[in-house]
Formats: C-alpha cells, structure tokens, sequence
C-alpha cells in the first residue's frame, strides 16, 4: 500500500550514554521557546529540543537497507509527467453504484445499499478507465488554447447571445533538463495539524503517514515544517531538507493528540514559520559583490533573485474550532492579514463530518488554494499526495488571458470573473501538468440583416466574419517553451447565415453542451445544498436526481469522460440520502461536490 516501514519508538537516551544522540560540533544552543531551529534540525516541544541524531552505519544517509527510513523509493512518475508524485492507494472511490452510465438506473429499489464512504480511486476500474482516456489528450509539451463557439453559424438580421468555450490545455513540460532538480517545481512548505483529541486513532495514523510520504519525496531543493495545534500550538520541525529526513520521521512518528482545537493559533504560527523560512531561503540567495577601495554602496551586498519555490500551507482539521480565537469572520480577518504582500497558499484538508467546512473553503479560497473533504480515514494519504502534485506538477503559476469583440460582436461577460476590475483581461491561475481550465466567453453578436425579406434574399450565402480576437502570456517562472504551445494568439470566426437549419439543435458543439450542463448542473447543487440546510430531504434527493438525469444525457458528447465520474458521484449522495436521511456527512458530500464542479480546472479535480 504505502510502502512506509514502520519507525522504532524514540526513548529518552541519557546524554552521557554511549551512541545516545548529540548535536553537531559548533551548532548554537536552542533558545527555550524559540521555534527557529539552528542549522541542524531540532524537534522542538514545548522549551525544550531534542538533537537529531547523526545516521549510523546502514541508517538514513548510509547505503540502502530493508527498512529504512529516509531512503526514498525510486520515483513513479503521475500521468508520464517525470519526477512526478507517488498517488497513494488506499481505499477508495468504491464501486460505482447500480446503473452508472445509465441516467436514472438504480433508484426506486426497495433494497437499499449501504453508506457509501470514501473515494476508492485506486480500485475503480471504471474511473481508471476515465482517467486515462484523459490522460491520453495530454501526450504533448507545452500549452495549447482551444477556442469553439456553441454554432458555427449565426442566423442574419438577429441579435444572438452566442457562448464561445476556451479550452486551456495543459500539457508536459518541455523546457526542463534531466537533472532531478528541473523534473519538478521545488516547494517550501508549513504543514499544520490538527491533533485534538477527536484526530485520536485512525485520522492520526492516515495524517503520520501522509506526511511521512511526503518526506521519503523531497528533494534537495525542498523545505519542510511542520506545526501541531490543540490547546497549544507546538513547532515540531522548521526548514528540514531531505538530508533531516530520518529526523524528521522519528519527529511524525511520536506525535500524539491532545484536547482542544485551537486553529487561529496553530494556522499563525504556520504562515509565520512559512515566512520566516521564505526571507531565510531569499537571504541565501544574495551573491556578495567585490569590495572597491572608494567603500562607496558598490561593496554592498546586491539582491539576486533565488530559485522560485512554490510556498504553501496545508491546513489539517477534523472539527470546529473551540479553542482560542473561534469567531469565523475574526479568523479569515487575520488570515487576509497574514497573507498581506506574501506569494503563500493555503490549501485546506477537512477530515470526517465534524470539520467547518465553511471556514476551511473561505480560508483555501481566500489564499488561491484547494479544499479537500477527507471522507474516511483511508482516503487521507491519497488526497494528500494529490494537493502535492497539484504544488509540484506547475507549467505556470498564472497566465493573462486579453480578449477583445471583433466586428459586429462584444463581449458580454465571462461568468465567474469581473470584467469591470481588469476590463478585456482576466488572470487564470495553476497551470498544472494534465490540466484543462476551461471557462465561458459569452457574445453579444448584432449580425446585419438582410437586404429584403423575399425569396431571393433568403438563399443562403455564408459569410464567414471574425467576432473575437484572444491572447494567452504566461506569467511567473513557466516550464515550457513557447515553441512547443499552440493557440496562444488567435480569432474565433463564424459563419453569417439565412439558413436556419444551420443553428438547429443538431448543430451545436459537444463540448461547449458538456461544459453548459455540468455548469446547469452545479446551479441545481446549490439548491441541494440550500434543501440540505434547511431540511427538505424529499426535495434535495429529487433535485439531485435530476443533476444524476442531466450528466446520463450527455455522456456520449463528453470526451474528457467527466460526466460519467460525476454522475455515480452524484448517484452516491441519493443513494447516501435515501439510505441514512439526511446527515451531515452527506451534506458535507454535497457541498463537495457543488464546488467541485465550479473549478476551472476539472481535469485536475476529477483526475488527479
């Protein structure tokens, strides 16, 4: 499963004992209450430090034995991509329910099935089919920007709203080295868990293991830290690098839970930690200028611009916050602040029915970040392992999309972005490697009329006219050569028409009515949502068996094989609500699934 062997229990050692561990010649003493460690990495708890030992023979650092610790496993690339992160197997999405790939198949029985809990991605061959027929379109370096509009044609002397689809594809990178060091985006990041009492058992161990898997996969280019909270707040580890993993391992593996929840606290000490290490990793990066006889401001030390690190946050919690600061409007006030002038992400992990899902998907929105909702226990390390390659697996950190109406068309909006804060730009935002971030252009197209409405002018004459013109720049430190990107720079063209059967019904594009239903889709997930909250299961189950209809009807027109994951999803929560009422474990289902489907990238959420 996780390939992690177990770590042997760390006891006290006496100083004075022979082999017990001791610190390295010449590092500094820890300053009680001090959570910066020296240059060798000390587990901190509470005023005191425990020394990470030096490797002995056949230990982290020594040549590979069975069992060891610190000695990473050879790379298993995700999707082709090289360098890419393991995707752990635990349980998951489970076997679809009776009926998938048919619209409404499997309700109505008078044997109802169980609770139907966690992902089970791994195990399900129906979404392992899916995901590869995706994983197939993504066989080429670069970016490629696909733009389609729902007609090809546009019927004259009328005034027609026509959405045209944008469809970025994110394919590998191509402008990286063998060197293991250019095969991902390095990373520096906080880890802040939870360990309440209620993250007592199961959730601890599947949260140690997770982070134990990250650790055998650093690279000599990543940092890591890790803060616990409860009551009190304790920095466990800051700025380890792979050469501390063995450290870093005996640190996870003796953690245990406490009492309270204290999340305003634990989530300040990890973007404070964060911050540090990031003017650390800057300051290191300051190349020292020669010293000229004058002493003028030449001596000086010059800033150089260090290697781009993707700084992240990943935020674990099981429940509602009880202790310390607990009011939530307080909370995303400070989290703003925090964030002030930083280029930190936050991305949240929400563990069984007792987390504020409400707080965690503010805080992740807030801070560009992704929200996880940890089912089970088992589905905790490969969620994990996802947010990691969605930190890792960067082509690009943003882009600009500019776009302009050509002729006889403007731009009516784009749903989803303000138009009046950027007018004729929008900024898109994790390019990742297999993604696709699709979104909407609606046009409002005044096509000319006619000369005279008889016979001889109804004969139909095409006339092909641009209506929108579009560019794509790649901003921050992208991995791929513009050489290799196709689309960045175009028009969208379409045909003037008097013939009528040219805008039938028939006429219109399979992937723009893939993306307007999972879209109408998630508009009737609201209502779920709303029916949850307020306790009209009768509705909210009959509601979403209409999403469940609405994703049968289009699978044959979906290439990228999303509406077939999402209706069993979707079947999943009637079947849940039909089976044990309407619990918060299934609202918390629901809501995942509303916000799922509003993601740009939904290769990436579905399929990663």
């Amino acid at each position: 499963m996780f390939g992690l062997s177990k770590s042997p229990s760390t006891k006290k050692s006496d100083p004075n004992s022979a082999g017990a561990p001791q610190p390295v010649s010449g590092s500094p003493t820890p300053v009680p209450g001090n959570s910066t460690p020296p240059s060798h990495p000390h587990v901190w708890f509470g005023a005191s430090a425990v020394p990470a030992p030096h490797p002995a023979p056949g230990a982290f650092g020594a040549p590979p034995q069975p069992g060891n610790f610190g000695v990473p496993p050879p790379p298993q690339p995700f999707g082709g991509a090289p360098g890419g992160f393991r995707s752990f197997g635990g349980s998951s999405f489970g076997a679809p329910p009776s009926g998938f790939g048919a619209p409404s198949s499997g309700f109505g029985s008078t044997t109802k099935p169980p609770l139907q809990q966690g992902l089970n991605r791994a195990n399900d061959k129906v979404f392992q089919n899916l995901k590869a027929t995706y994983l197939a379109e993504f066989n080429f370096k670069g970016v490629q920007v696909e733009a389609t509009p729902l007609l090809p044609s546009v019927l004259r002397g009328l005034q027609t709203q026509l959405p045209v689809l944008f469809q970025i594809k994110v394919g590998q990178r191509s402008n990286v080295g063998k060197a293991e060091e250019y095969t991902r985006t390095p990373f520096n990041i906080c880890l802040v868990l939870d360990i309440s009492g209620s993250m007592q058992g199961a959730r601890l161990q599947g949260c140690k293991k997770a982070i134990m898997a990250i650790i055998e996969q650093l690279t000599v280019h990543d940092t890591l830290s890790l803060v616990t909270y409860a009551t009190e707040v304790t920095t466990v580890f800051t700025d380890c690098k792979k050469d501390h993993s063995m450290f870093m391992l005996s640190a996870v593996e003796n953690i245990q839970t406490k009492d309270m929840t204290n999340l305003h606290g634990g989530l300040k000490v990890g973007v404070e930690s964060l911050k540090r290490s990031i003017q650390k990793e800057q300051a290191a990066h300051l190349p020292k200028m020669p010293v000229t006889k004058e002493g003028s401001d030449k001596n000086k030390t010059a800033a150089a611009t260090p290697p781009k690190k993707a700084h992240r946050v990943f935020l674990f919690s099981d429940g509602h916050v009880n202790h310390g600061v607990k009011n939530p409007s307080m909370i995303m006030t400070d989290v703003k602040r925090w964030l002030t002038n930083t280029d930190i992400q936050i991305s949240t992990f929400g563990i069984g029915d007792g987390y504020d899902e409400k707080l965690m998907t503010a805080i992740a929105e807030h801070a560009n970040g992704d929200s996880f909702f940890i089912e089970t226990e088992d589905d905790i390390e490969d969620l994990v392992s996802k947010a990691l390659r969605g930190v890792s697996n960067m082509i690009a950190p943003e882009a600009t999309f500019k776009f302009r109406g050509l002729g006889d068309a403007v731009i009516k909006d784009i749903p989803g972005y303000d138009l009046t804060k950027t007018p004729g730009e929008i900024k898109l935002l994790h390019l990742r490697t297999n993604g696709l971030i699709q979104f909407i252009v609606n046009l409002d197209i005044r096509v000319p009329g006619l000369d005279d409405f008889s016979e001889d002018d109804m004969e139909d004459v095409v006339d092909s006219k641009n209506i929108l013109g579009y560019s794509l720049t790649l901003g921050g430190d992208h991995f791929v050569n513009l050489e290799d990107c196709k689309g960045l720079k175009g028009s969208v063209s379409i045909n003037y028409t008097s013939d009528s059967s040219l805008v039938a019904e028939d006429k219109k594009n399979n992937d723009v009515v893939t993306y307007l239903t999972i879209q109408e889709a998630a508009k009737i997930d609201e209502q779920v949502v709303d029916h949850l909250a307020n306790n009209r299961t009768a509705e909210a189950i009959q509601a979403k068996k209409k999403v469940v209809d609405m994703f049968g009807a289009v699978q044959s027109k979906d290439r990228w094989g999303f509406t077939a994951y999402m209706q069993s999803q979707s079947a999943r929560v009637v079947q849940n609500l039909e089976t044990t009422g309407n619990t918060r474990f299934v609202q918390q289902q629901q809501q995942q699934q509303q916000q799922q489907a509003q993601k740009r990238d939904l290769g990436y959420g579905l399929y990663e």
